[in-house]
């Protein structure tokens, strides 16, 4: 297991409660894809987390890994 993947391993418990502490970096992120992203659009998020970024995206069809299987 790579050091990288370790340390996302250990943060998984907490990311989302940062998420929701810096909604508005966020929302403004959620914003910006879903203004850019049409509904015909194929989406691949390398490092997705949790995914509730890539949920909200009005694509076709979208895919997210993560290093880790924690998050």
């Amino acid at each position: 297991m790579s050091d990288v993947q370790s340390h996302f391993d250990a943060e998984a418990d907490r990311y989302d409660h940062w998420k929701q502490r810096n909604w508005y970096y966020y929302d403004t992120i959620k914003q910006i894809y879903r203004q850019r992203i049409t509904g015909d659009a194929v989406v691949l998020e390398v490092g997705c987390g949790t995914g509730d970024i890539l949920a909200g995206i009005p694509a076709r069809r979208a895919v997210g890994i993560d290093i880790s299987a924690e998050m």
